[in-house]
């Protein structure tokens, strides 16, 4: 679909016209369930969330005239939804071992406390096999809270360069914890908060 074409299609969404939502649902819908596949993994889950995104775009449809670039404002709405859908899972205790925040009382059976324990013992086994500038990023922007652009004026390194080592300092520890612990990769993004720019 051409930029030009995109454009009358999402004017006439706008408008409220449920033909023209239905032709954006049929171009872009298997786009979006490829991408919520990866996030979780069951097809039914997935469809649900599929509708849910569509109806948040047809919710949203007053902003649709002023989006340049459909796909990415989609894929935005999208990840957005399914980071949320994620972190409704992820029980609060578990969520305070891996940004550090202790709590007043600790109740959690001793199974739960094991996979936290493990888990944590995994992220820090990743970050050891990061290349020393990679570690010192990620430790930097994860541990002391350091924004990207700070790193960069403190290491005397470009903020692009910054930016490439968290990314692959990013993949790594996915790559590294779903291949010891499955689906828990994608939890990492919910679980440690990423000081971006």
């Amino acid at each position: 679909m051409s930029d030009a074409a995109a454009n009358i299609w999402l004017k006439r969404v706008a408008a409220g016209e449920e033909t023209a939502f239905r032709h954006l649902y049929d171009q872009f819908s298997a786009k979006v369930y490829t991408m919520a596949l990866s996030y979780l993994k069951s097809p039914l889950e997935v469809q649900d969330a599929v509708q849910d995104i569509f109806i948040k775009v047809w919710e949203k449809r007053a902003l649709l005239p002023e989006v340049d670039n459909f796909p990415a404002w989609l894929h935005v709405i999208a990840r957005n939804h399914l980071i949320n859908s994620l972190r409704k899972k992820i029980p609060s205790n578990f969520q305070q071992e891996l940004t550090h925040q202790e709590p007043v009382e600790d109740h959690r059976l001793p199974a739960q406390q094991l996979d936290m324990k493990e888990m944590s013992q995994l992220i820090r086994e990743a970050v050891e096999k990061l290349s020393p500038r990679q570690q010192q990023v990620y430790r930097m922007s994860r541990e002391q809270g350091i924004t990207l652009q700070q790193i960069a004026l403190q290491l005397g390194i470009s903020y692009d360069t910054v930016r490439e080592h968290m990314n692959n300092a990013l993949k790594s520890i996915r790559a590294y914890l779903e291949e010891h612990y499955g689906e828990i990769s994608l939890l990492l993004w919910l679980l440690i908060p990423f000081k971006g720019s």
